[in-house]
């Protein structure tokens, strides 16, 4: 039985709840976001390295409310961001709760190191302190307007608890078609923002997600009538063309590199062959619970427990 197995079956014992998963590749180490009977929530940490479980508890109660919306990640080794309730939290290794900041927008964007609020304010992780963005998309998008054509939750962004890249749309209600810009950001801080690529788009789409090379970028037309993956590639030259894979209804593009794309389901993850557009493997998981890409594990639960398997 190999370590992940003997951690996993370990850790699957207690009869506790698994709310979020997630994995520090630096660490060799699993992090569990778990509940209590009594609906308090607690890390476990599964070390691989050592081939330890290590349990944190909080040293201040917070409790889980159902059909709330939880955001949890490891910010950096010793750090986790933690959204729960009404609250922005940072905790360390130890379970004390080193930063709090109440939550005063709900259209956030979470990235490894910040949260991109859709008031354009940058939160920095490291201390929770607040940077206004428009002057930075003032000056490098002047031609067009992030909030022209705005609605709350809008869906033409991309951002991943992974990295600092972050995707967003923007408009120009004064231009010809194309009236769109798809941008595509690298934040190292509220003060250097690289700017990856940056080109007009003939499309709106939705649920925009990069290739794990960062060279493609793949969405959902708006406009569609089937259900049609759009894959361009981020080159200057090639970006107007675009490639299309027909996925099915009710399904959402989660990760795809050169050879392989992954769809989430309410119940099920697929593994689909790119290339010959071909179902691979079909996982069975619990409804809307929580999941994890790490290189090429995919970290699921059914039944309440930990599972995993290699693509």
């Amino acid at each position: 039985m190999n370590i992940f197995n003997d951690l996993i079956s370990r850790s699957n014992l207690d009869a506790f709840k698994i709310i979020k998963t997630d994995y520090i590749p630096e660490k060799k180490q699993i992090i569990q976001l778990k509940i209590k009977q009594n609906s308090e929530l607690f890390f476990e940490v599964l070390d691989l390295k050592n081939r330890i479980i290590r349990e944190i508890l909080l040293d201040e109660k917070i409790c889980f409310i159902p059909y709330s919306r939880i955001e949890f990640h490891p910010v950096d080794e010793d750090n986790f961001y933690l959204s729960a309730g009404s609250w922005h939290l940072k905790i360390n290794s130890d379970g004390k709760i080193a930063l709090r900041k109440p939550k005063q927008f709900e259209s956030v964007h979470i990235l490894k190191n910040y949260i991109f609020r859709e008031d354009l304010t940058l939160t920095d992780l490291k201390d929770f302190k607040e940077y206004d963005l428009t002057k930075f998309f003032d000056e490098n998008f002047d031609e067009y307007e992030f909030m022209y054509f705005y609605y709350e939750g809008r869906s033409e962004f991309f951002s991943s608890s992974d990295s600092n890249i972050l995707t967003v749309t923007l408009y120009c209600k004064d231009r010809d078609d194309p009236k769109f810009l798809h941008v595509v950001l690298n934040i190292h801080s509220h003060d250097h923002i690289d700017i990856l690529y940056s080109e007009k788009i003939d499309q709106l789409g939705h649920h925009y997600v990069i290739s794990e090379n960062l060279q493609e970028l793949a969405f959902e037309n708006y406009l569609a009538d089937d259900k049609n993956l759009c894959i361009r590639k981020l080159s200057n030259g090639n970006f107007n063309h675009s490639k299309s894979i027909k996925i099915e209804d009710f399904s959402e593009l989660i990760f795809f590199n050169n050879e392989k794309f992954i769809l989430l389901f309410d119940e099920k993850i697929e593994i689909w062959e790119r290339n010959e557009n071909c179902l691979l493997k079909s996982i069975p998981i619990d409804r809307e619970s929580s999941y994890k890409l790490a290189k090429n594990i995919l970290l699921y639960i059914k039944d309440t427990k930990l599972n995993y398997i290699e693509f």
